[in-house]
């Protein structure tokens, strides 16, 4: 299923910006640089994020402020596993890592509680990748860290004119809750940081605001894309209420790009 591309995509407004200002020149201000999305086109830029590229990790026991209930992505590979709860990659929105030779980015936005991992290296070159503080659609835009490429996090492609010639392909990632971390990796290196937690509450966006009550009632949506990156076809998004599963293990059966697919 290579041609598919599943996107976890939980519709539930908060911040996807910080305080930390961004360099004028950095900014992109002509529309028409934009390509290969329509419009509307990314909006923002009066913020940025910090270069995350230096992760640090400790053991699944010491910590003491995580939930059982709180949002975090695993990362596998050669029987290494690292762990990235959201409350922590909220400062940066994308941690850039690697174990062994497998270079990667988890990128996290919370405006709309998505999760990827893309592969650093393209072309011979291992990007380091930085949230630009754009938004498409309310979706994060990641960008290489010196601001000269642009994608889009949702539709995992390149949006400004040297970015589509290079496409970040994506990776596996597990989005799970800290209990799955505690009763079944508990050997894992769980991302951190030293300093105050950036937690939505804690944000000031000056994106629309949402109350508690519009966050709690969103709807939670498991998203295919058919036809991704297929030139000259028309991309078509299937959506499925995750109400709409049922507390039980089930599998169904899909044809997405021609193929037999399982969900």
């Amino acid at each position: 299923m290579k041609n598919l591309i599943y996107l976890i995509c939980l519709l539930l407004l908060t911040s996807c910006s910080n305080n930390i200002e961004l360099d004028e020149n950095k900014i992109v201000k002509d529309d028409s640089t934009w390509t290969n999305v329509d419009p509307p086109y990314p909006t923002g830029a009066n913020r940025s994020f910090p270069l995350m590229k230096n992760p640090m990790y400790k053991s699944v026991t010491e910590f003491t402020n995580l939930n059982d209930t709180d949002k975090v992505a695993i990362v596998s590979y050669q029987n290494q596993i690292k762990v990235y709860p959201y409350l922590y990659t909220n400062k940066y929105e994308i941690v850039n890592d690697s174990i062994g030779d497998y270079f990667y980015a988890v990128s996290y936005c919370p405006q709309t509680k998505s999760a990827i991992n893309f592969n650093r290296i393209t072309q011979n070159d291992t990007l380091d990748l930085v949230a630009s503080g754009y938004l498409y659609k309310d979706n994060m835009v990641p960008s290489d860290k010196n601001y000269t490429m642009y994608w889009s996090q949702m539709l995992q492609k390149g949006i400004t004119n040297r970015a589509v010639s290079r496409n970040i392909q994506t990776l596996n990632l597990i989005q799970t809750n800290w209990k799955t971390v505690v009763d079944y990796f508990p050997n894992a290196k769980v991302f951190y940081y030293e300093g105050d937690i950036i937690t939505p509450q804690k944000n000031k966006s000056n994106f629309s605001a949402k109350t508690a009550a519009e966050i709690s009632n969103a709807d939670a949506v498991f998203s295919i894309i058919e036809h991704f990156g297929a030139s000259g076809k028309e991309e078509t998004i299937h959506a499925y209420d995750i109400k709409s599963f049922s507390e039980e293990i089930s599998l169904q059966e899909l044809i997405i790009d021609s193929k037999r697919t399982l969900l």
